[in-house]
């Protein structure tokens, strides 16, 4: 079975671009309202990043069986993909416990 490379390197693209889109509108002048436009553009990251953080654990745990099984499949391509995956996996779960390190205060 072929890995597919676009399964692992896009759900980690759509936080980023919203990112881009944020600083984009802010070099070409658009100032942003807290309250109002940047909020939401802030909400859409935080949900598009969990929506994203999702997708790629599940494309990771059917990904890593068959590279396992399949030594063909290791190439350099695929392992790159794979290691960005992973990478985005581990940030973002970082992310989530250091925010909840925050909660977990008395």
């Amino acid at each position: 079975m072929l890995i597919s490379r676009m399964r692992l390197v896009s759900p980690p693209t759509v936080p980023l671009s919203i990112i881009g889109l944020f600083f984009g509108a802010e070099k070409f002048g658009h100032r942003w309202n807290i309250h109002g436009d940047a909020a939401a553009l802030i909400t859409l990251f935080f949900i598009s990043g969990a929506i994203a953080l999702v997708i790629e654990i599940m494309a990771l745990v059917r990904v890593l069986p068959e590279l396992r099984q399949e030594p063909a499949q290791r190439t350099p391509i695929n392992l790159f993909c794979v290691g960005f995956a992973a990478l985005f996996v581990a940030v973002a779960l970082a992310y989530v416990l250091y925010a909840l390190s925050f909660i977990a205060r008395p």
